[in-house]
């Protein structure tokens, strides 16, 4: 699935006569105040949307690692209690705004690592491919018998 933030990239894709779409599509113009989100689009897309970092990570996930490494590596069910939903969809938001979020206002991890699943729950298509689940499954098998080979040398 390919996404496109203008009609006219659409032409990369397809002959646009034979898509027989009105003109007042193709006048459309995104608006560089528009938001474009950056949660439950792919990571291809989100990237697009937001220049990754110089690792190559989305924006989201970095600043929220990094800010959990300072704040969250000694609390107690970082990623399993949950935070407020107003806190969480503030700071969603900012991020589909392309505003620079600032985590060392956040004093609460559980708030941070709660944005961090959200991002990941809602990619259209998860981290590891529905097509490459097994070929994953497969690594697990291959290294439970190395360490067994290990193990009896």
């Amino acid at each position: 699935m390919q996404y496109v933030d203008d009609p006219n990239d659409l032409s990369k894709y397809f002959d646009l006569a034979q898509l027989k779409l009105p003109d007042a599509v193709f006048k459309r113009r995104v608006a560089k105040e528009a938001i474009l989100p950056i949660f439950g689009v792919s990571l291809e897309l989100g990237v697009k949307r937001r220049p990754p970092t110089e690792s190559g990570t989305p924006v989201v996930v970095e600043k929220c690692l990094e800010s959990l490494k300072e704040k969250g590596m000694k609390t107690e069910g970082l990623f399993r209690v949950s935070a407020t939903v107003k806190q969480i969809n503030l700071l969603k938001k900012s991020f589909d705004k392309g505003e620079d979020v600032d985590f060392n206002l956040i004093d609460d991890p559980h708030v941070i690592s709660c944005v961090l699943k959200q991002y990941l729950r809602d990619l259209p298509e998860p981290l590891i491919p529905f097509n490459q689940y097994s070929n994953f499954l497969g690594i697990q098998g291959l290294r439970k018998c190395y360490f067994f080979i290990l193990q009896n040398c």
